[in-house]
């Protein structure tokens, strides 16, 4: 935004005099001949400050008419007005258009802790899930951006959550961005009627049956089509967004996270040739170490997907300021690959002021629930292999009301081998599937139950942030994964109940110590870290690119 000043009341330095018009203050005084010295020094001081001045903000010079008329001072939609800097977007002629170039104008240090000392300090998240939409993948930067517009940052997010248009209760602006419909929509719905027409007509080859080679052409198209990943629709109307806010906002940094790492796609894009500070936060890994948690379905059997986001997560870490992880065994992998990246860890946690104020009133009978997303190596078997032994053990805990609640959306696969496991271990009286139900009636079961089920399997660098929202509920938590995980470590921290997958007689001994207890009985474990307190330790991360250092990785605790 310009600053106006009206042409008459300084004098520029420059011979700007027209027919007519009369000569600037400092002209008309400077013609008494005793205090012409005073004034001439006078002068040069107000140009030099003019001088200073406009490197710190864009001044365009008027009549005091022209200055009146103008629509100076009014933001546009509804963001703060941002303050100006040195034109540092476009780059001048013979000089390099890399970001490095650009960000070395500015000491180290300087940027964003120059301006907190008289401004509120700004940032732009780019989030493909952000509240309302109730994924869970938005809980972590909503609860940080809530507490840090507290602690005096103005916040402004890109996503495409639908009806997000709004500013929040906290003050942050948040502007979202539809996906597109792209060439992916189109493939998949044209194979899901091929597929479907394969099996009405009962003949021709499944896309399983049909030849090797057939088969992986078909899925590296489709592969092709949806890279790098299902928010692909989004990228482009995501960036032409964040961009424009990004020269109108000014934000000190922007911080894109993901999954899905789209958002990383379009703040590279949003940033590329300004000196806006970029940092990446990754909630999962991105692409070099997605076989180490994945395995076999990892980018779902593509190289095209697996080699595509490599390239693109080692070119986006080259430019971007610094990466965050949310647990220090995935900060520790990554600068092992890495060693010349500045990695971080934030951890995940809850924000206390979502939960229910009041405990509810609990389920009766043996309460278990499992709120989440069953995909990849997550699997409920061992839980129910460990509830069919307890009830074979313990036969009145049947006729007392036992019973196993699901919540969540569930891979096709993993709810037909879910189905298959309960009706072979002989438990349809004693799960109920509820499928996808909105968050707070999620969260109702979860803290109705005297149990909840946590899974974490082959997953060693990985956290899910339900179970800070399950600890912060009060509820005793089975946390299912192998020693030496990320999960295992937070778990035992938190004060849950640890288990490996293969041990079905400790899923049996949790469920007889919860039984034992009675229904009110309440966990002796720490409190989860309040997304209050974590975004403190965000707010010092984000302030200074330089502080920006890996903690020690590994330890146990």
């Amino acid at each position: 935004m310009a600053t106006v000043l009206p042409v008459g009341s300084v004098d520029t330095g420059e011979d700007n005099r027209q027919p007519g018009r009369a000569g600037s203050t400092c002209d008309n005084l400077g013609q008494a001949p005793r205090l012409a010295g005073s004034f001439e020094q006078f002068h040069r001081w107000i140009v030099s400050c003019l001088s200073a001045l406009a490197k710190l903000v864009d001044i365009r010079f008027a009549t005091a008419a022209e200055a009146a008329s103008t629509g100076c001072g009014v933001p546009e939609d509804g963001l703060p007005p941002a303050p100006s800097e040195e034109r540092a977007e476009s780059n001048p002629p013979n000089q390099p258009s890399h970001r490095s170039a650009i960000r070395a104008q500015v000491p180290a240090g300087q940027g964003v802790q120059a301006r907190a000392r008289g401004a509120r300090r700004r940032l732009l998240v780019i989030s493909y899930f952000f509240p309302p939409d109730g994924a869970v993948g938005g809980l972590r930067w909503a609860g940080l951006t809530k507490y840090l517009a507290r602690i005096g940052w103005d916040v402004c997010v890109v996503t495409a959550a639908p009806n997000a248009d709004r500013d929040s209760e906290e003050g942050i602006k948040i502007v979202s961005r539809a996906r597109a419909q792209t060439l992916n929509d189109w493939y998949r719905s044209l194979a899901a009627a091929s597929i479907r027409s394969e099996i009405s007509n009962d003949g021709g080859a499944s896309v399983a049956e049909q030849p090797g080679t057939f088969r992986t052409l078909r899925r590296e198209v489709g592969a092709l089509l949806a890279f790098p990943d299902h928010a692909r629709g989004w990228i482009l109307r995501a960036a032409m967004r964040a961009r424009s806010l990004v020269t109108r906002f000014r934000p000190d940094v922007v911080v894109s996270t993901g999954p899905p790492h789209s958002a990383h796609v379009v703040a590279w894009l949003a940033t590329a040739g300004k000196s806006t500070r970029w940092v990446i936060d990754l909630r999962d890994p991105w692409a070099a170490l997605r076989p180490r948690i994945w395995g076999s379905a990892s980018d779902h059997g593509s190289w095209t997907i697996e080699a595509g986001n490599k390239w693109l997560e080692r070119h986006a870490f080259k430019v971007a300021d610094g990466v965050i992880t949310n647990t220090r065994e995935m900060a520790g992998a990554l600068k092992d690959r890495y060693p010349d990246i500045h990695i971080s860890c934030v951890p995940n946690g809850v924000d206390y002021e979502r939960l229910p104020a009041e405990t509810p009133r609990r389920f009766g009978g043996l309460a278990i629930a499992y709120v989440g997303t069953l995909y990849g190596p997550r699997d409920l078997g061992p839980v129910l292999r460990g509830l069919r032994s307890f009830l074979d053990l313990h036969p009145a805990a049947a006729s007392a009301g036992l019973q196993l609640r699901v919540c969540g959306h569930a891979w096709p696969d993993h709810m037909a081998r879910l189905r298959v496991q309960i009706a072979k271990l002989r438990l349809e009286s004693f799960v109920e599937l509820l499928g996808v139900v909105p968050q707070s009636d999620a969260l109702s079961v979860a803290g109705r139950s005297h149990l909840a089920v946590v899974l974490a399997q082959d997953q060693a660098l990985m956290v899910p942030a339900k179970l800070y929202e399950l600890v912060g509920l009060g509820v005793p938590t089975l946390v299912v994964a192998e020693e030496g995980s990320a999960a295992a470590r937070e778990g035992k921290r938190l004060g849950s109940h640890v288990v490996e997958s293969s041990d079905v007689d400790g899923i049996v001994h949790v469920l007889e110590q919860i039984s034992c207890r009675g229904s009110d009985g309440r966990p002796n474990s720490p409190r989860a870290a309040g997304y209050d307190q974590i975004a403190i330790q965000m707010s010092r991360l984000l302030l200074d690119g330089q502080e920006m250092v890996l903690p020690q990785s590994g330890t146990q605790g």
